[in-house]
């Protein structure tokens, strides 16, 4: 169950840095309509992505069985 925790933690991280760099650009600015657009929708689905790992990390409970 560690190694599935580990996997979890390792992806979080990922997610986390497309999430901090999605939204530098979109702060940045100066990007076209269609762009920005894509950029939001990368973010959003980040977001999901990384909502998903809490449910799946909430799933594994406090000892790691699954429930």
């Amino acid at each position: 169950m560690n190694e599935i925790r580990g996997l979890l933690h390792d992806v979080n991280d990922e997610l986390s840095i497309a999430v901090l760099e999605l939204e530098l650009l979109l702060e940045q600015g100066g990007q076209d309509a269609a762009t920005s657009v894509s950029l939001v929708s990368s973010l959003d689905a980040c977001r999901r992505a990384a909502g998903s790992l809490r449910q799946v990390w909430a799933r594994l409970g406090p000892s790691g069985e699954l429930a």
